[in-house]
């Protein structure tokens, strides 16, 4: 059974997955807790629930299990992001 805590800010909900955040409208702010291949995640969404911020372990295209960081905008459409591993002519 998760714990939950909560008063007239909002809630925060602790599982064995995860910690959640919610805000005094009730919407998820903040996810910290593992990903679909059990490595850590934190997600974090704006005010207007969009997510505007990741952070894991990125798989796919060869960089399996590196750090990533995401940023989005304020609509949560993509910004920018970086991944723990480059190749030696990145920099170049």
């Amino acid at each position: 059974l998760p714990i939950i805590i909560e008063d007239d800010k909002g809630k925060i909900v602790i599982s064995s997955e995860s910690i959640r955040l919610y805000n005094k409208k009730r919407e998820e702010v903040l996810f910290l807790g593992s990903s679909l291949r059990d490595a850590g995640s934190i997600k974090i969404k704006n005010n207007n629930g969009y997510k505007v911020i990741s952070l894991g372990s990125w798989y796919g295209d060869g960089f399996n299990g590196n750090g990533s960081i995401t940023v989005n905008n304020a609509y949560g459409n993509y910004g920018w992001s970086v991944i723990g591993k480059v190749s030696e002519t990145h920099y170049q």
